[in-house]
């Protein structure tokens, strides 16, 4: 299905309900969704440094974060729904969501420090509409609880998040990409 550029900028309402619909809960539900492929994108790159290294488990299988978005730690920072592809936080909640992938130093001088090998086809290659384009969001509750996790694709020269690739990973999936011996998808 093609989808005009104006399409995805302007959601039905309550699109944010339908991320359930398209909720990740196996490896194979992840490479169905051709997220971070082919290269010259990064996404899935950024999703295997992002659990291995900035993801842990506390007691009680609560996942916590072990940056700061808050502080713009490997170019994280507020992500304000304003498409409203992702459920509504509730006024003055604690939860905020916030983003990481958008490899433009410029404009987020924390990816510097994402590992270069999340970076090497931005760095490397000619720009295009497949560069730059993966994102990660999570849903944090206070400073370091991790509600949730989405993948998305950022809709190229404009604003806006394509709600039809956006999609919710089950801690089940983040604990098999976190277990190597259960990786069996390759991350080209």
């Amino acid at each position: 299905m093609k989808y005009e550029r104006s399409d995805l900028l302007q959601p039905e309402k309550n699109m944010g309900n339908s991320v359930r619909k398209h909720e990740l809960k196996t490896l194979k539900d992840l490479k169905d969704t051709g997220f971070g492929r082919p290269a010259p994108r990064h996404g899935l790159k950024l999703l295997f440094w992002f659990v291995k290294d900035a993801i842990g488990f506390e007691e009680g299988d609560a996942m916590v974060v072990l940056c700061d978005p808050k502080e713009g730690d490997y170019g994280f920072h507020h992500f304000g729904n304003f498409e409203k592809i992702l459920p509504e936080l509730q006024k003055n909640s604690e939860e905020k969501y916030f983003e990481v992938g958008n490899l433009e130093v410029d404009s987020h001088s924390g990816a510097r420090d994402l590992p270069d090998y999340v970076r090497q086809d931005y760095d490397y290659t000619r720009r295009g509409p497949g560069h730059n384009k993966d994102r990660i969001i999570v849903r944090l509750k206070s400073r370091n609880v991790v509600m949730e996790i989405y993948i998305t694709e950022h809709v190229a020269w404009s604003n806006g998040f394509d709600p039809n690739c956006t999609y919710l990973l089950t801690p089940h999936v983040v604990r098999l990409i976190k277990d190597p011996t259960s990786l069996s998808i390759t991350l080209s």
